[in-house]
């Protein structure tokens, strides 16, 4: 295989710096809206108001349940949108 099949071509090399500063206006513009910069998802930890005790009745049980699952899947989707950015990022800046 000839090793201009693998090497970067000049209009490669220009079409991936506009992709970069394209991905750098993007983020600046999620930063200035979102009023903050991009805060790292830490560990799943819910409140302990929707911890199960005895006392409670098997209704508010079930809506304890359904609200921790609700904010495990936020934090998930969270968690995946963060690395995705980041290897976004990584492979944006390798290229």
């Amino acid at each position: 295989m000839p090793l201009d099949y693998i090497r970067i071509t000049p209009d490669q090399i220009a079409s991936n710096q506009r992709k970069q500063q394209q991905l750098a206006k993007r983020l600046e513009q999620d930063g200035q809206d979102n009023g903050q910069q991009q805060k790292e998802v830490g560990e799943f930890k819910f409140p302990d108001h929707l911890r199960v005790t005895k006392a409670d009745t098997e209704k508010s049980r079930e809506q304890k349940r359904k609200k921790v699952k609700a904010l495990k899947f936020t934090h998930k989707t969270a968690v995946q949108e963060q690395n995705h950015k980041m290897r976004q990022n990584e492979w944006l800046s390798f290229q």
